[in-house]
């Protein structure tokens, strides 16, 4: 790995919560930690999700996130999703050519939280943005996860041009333990959070398997591995849907590893969670996610079966998808091969290893960004009205 060039990288996304986000930066630290000549640091709060999974690994320090702010004195590549890119300056107070940034969008929601956050949308013109946009991306400081996250930027700020492709990392190991089907229930398993932007995926799956349950053509039972603000509501649709059911609750590491292996037959998932079951040789297919109810005749894609690494996407969006639920059903019931497939995908897309020496060249050729474009994006993305009013609410509520 050319790597060893570089001095620093650093992380910023500072949260206190469980999700497939920040378990893919931490292990994107842990990762990177393991070579040597380069120092990993994390921005995060002293009690946050990050510094807790971090504490003990070696060569990761931490910049403590206080008051809504942090500070970065040395020269570093900074990491962060592409969600920041208004607030960064708010955010972190670095030099921004000593500073070099990559915004990274791991979720299709990305730039327009970003945009339309805190009553930005009010203020902002989105015409005077695309040309930087386009510009950072050509430069390199902003990479996609995949096709889904590249097209909803094409979409929202109605631009085009050659994305470059940083897809979701993760280490592969050989099982110990294989999953072997016993009984005649068919048990299958979602994977991640139960908040606003998933619950709707979670209600469709449901759908599918009360219609299942009702033609009794499978004997289905859900495993619903996770947690989050919406599990009130979805405890509710469970029983009113009177579906066999399990809650795990969050799991993570060995504790996910034997209850996948131990109870899961067919998984469905999107973004990191879809890895976790593939990379246990578990067939998995996709659904996307939506802020409204799906439609009856949505289509599923397993995971083999997707394009530009996407791992989930607006449902809205234009996309392929292929197979009804009943399809998938019986596909899983004929092909005992979905399994190995679906890991085949994987670890050829997604080995942690050959996605990491992709970051790493990036990096290394990555440069930052010009001064005065910057300024000037920045007074675009956060007009004068809208720079007072977040001034004084971060005064308000940092007691600045």
């Amino acid at each position: 790995m050319k790597g060893n060039k570089l001095k620093n990288i650093c992380f910023f996304y500072p949260s206190k919560n469980v999700g497939g986000a920040q378990l893919l930066f931490v292990r994107l630290a842990i990762e990177l930690s393991l070579i040597e000549g380069l120092n990993i640091k994390v921005i995060d709060y002293s009690e946050g999700f990050l510094t807790k999974q971090l504490a003990n690994t070696p060569n990761v320090s931490l910049i403590p996130f206080v008051n809504g702010k942090a500070k970065i004195d040395f020269e570093t590549i900074l990491i962060t999703p592409l969600s920041y890119i208004a607030d960064i300056e708010y955010l972190v107070d670095f030099n921004i050519q000593e500073v070099k940034l990559l915004f990274w969008a791991i979720h299709p929601d990305n730039l327009k939280d970003s945009l339309y956050a805190k009553g930005r949308k009010i203020f902002i013109n989105k015409a005077q943005l695309r040309h930087y946009i386009v510009t950072l991306s050509e430069k390199g400081n902003i990479i996609y996860m995949d096709g889904a996250n590249f097209y909803s930027v094409v979409k929202e700020l109605d631009i085009n041009f050659k994305p470059f492709y940083l897809p979701i990392p993760v280490d592969i190991k050989e099982q110990s333990k294989v999953r072997i089907k016993k009984d005649k229930v068919l048990n299958l398993g979602w994977l991640g959070r139960i908040s606003y932007d998933k619950i709707n995926s979670l209600y469709k799956i449901i759908d599918e398997v009360r219609f299942f349950s009702e033609l009794k053509k499978f004997n289905i039972h859900l495993h619903i591995i996770g947690d989050g603000e919406e599990k009130e509501d979805l405890i509710t649709y469970l029983k009113k849907s009177n579906v066999s059911y399990t809650l795990a609750g969050t799991l993570m590491n060995q504790y996910l590893d034997n209850y996948i292996i131990e109870n899961i037959d067919l998984g469905v998932a999107m973004g990191t969670s879809c890895i976790e079951f593939a990379s246990r040789k578990i067939p998995v297919f996709l659904i996307d996610f939506s802020h409204d109810r799906f439609p009856n005749d949505y289509k599923y894609n397993w995971l083999f079966e997707t394009e530009d690494y996407t791992l989930g996407s607006n449902v809205n969006s234009i996309s392929e998808r292929k197979n009804s639920f009943e399809q998938l059903i019986k596909q899983f019931s004929d092909d005992n091969k979905l399994g190995e497939k679906c890991y085949l995908y994987t670890l050829n897309n997604h080995y942690i290893k050959n996605v990491l020496n992709s970051l790493l060249l990036h990096c290394e050729d990555l440069v930052a960004c010009d001064r005065n474009e910057w300024k000037m994006f920045q007074k675009k993305i956060n007009p004068i009205l809208y720079k007072i009013s977040y001034k004084l609410y971060r005064k308000l509520k940092f007691k600045m």
